[in-house]
């Protein structure tokens, strides 16, 4: 299904990060590592992102400004380093190490929606959510960091299919790093 702004009132976006097929397929493998109840379920790999935004509703207008808006988006790549798994209430999620380049990108996210009339108001820790059933089970241990290769940010849009009861993720833009920016997790260093 394609972008149609007049075939919906608002639209549920979000802006994130998502994975390379690598990345998503070192994640996916913790699931055999961890033992895992059987009526738990996990985040299907095509839905694993990091989230930059979180989803807000926006009118067609505020959707279209947003999509052009961040045409300005002006980053370079970065790691995000993947270093525990951690149950919080009903989720399980990979949390990264802090990323003075995810916050910049966060940054100039919540900068560009701005100008384009179209804000989000939370702009959450970066993380990856594996599941959402995950309530009363301990956190299991992350075997090893995972280095997430960082060259693009998108804007998705989260629909509601209700065939299935939950949500089809999609992209609506894709927004590539600027090879010559150097990212400020890159310019850090001590004495």
């Amino acid at each position: 299904m394609s972008f149609k702004p007049s075939t919906l009132d608002t639209h549920r976006l979000f802006i994130c990060l998502l994975p390379d097929a690598p990345t998503r397929q070192v994640i996916h493998g913790l699931r055999s590592a961890w033992h895992w109840p059987a009526n738990r379920w996990w985040t299907e790999p095509a839905r694993l992102h990091a989230t930059v935004a979180d989803p807000l509703y926006f009118s067609r207008d505020e959707a279209l400004r947003l999509r052009q808006g961040l045409q300005s988006l002006h980053f370079g790549s970065f790691a995000l380093r993947l270093h525990r798994a951690a149950v919080h209430g009903d989720n399980l999620a990979l949390q990264a190490a802090p990323c003075p380049a995810f916050r910049a990108l966060q940054g100039q996210v919540r900068r560009l929606a701005g100008l384009a009339q179209a804000p989000f108001e939370r702009l959450p820790s970066p993380h990856v959510t594996l599941s959402r059933h995950a309530r009363g089970l301990p956190s299991p241990t992350l075997p090893t960091a995972i280095d997430w290769p960082v060259s693009a940010v998108c804007l998705v849009w989260s629909q509601l299919a209700a065939d299935v009861g939950c949500r089809h993720y999609e992209v609506l833009a894709r927004y590539p790093c600027a090879p010559e920016v150097i990212a400020p997790a890159q310019l850090a260093f001590g004495f």
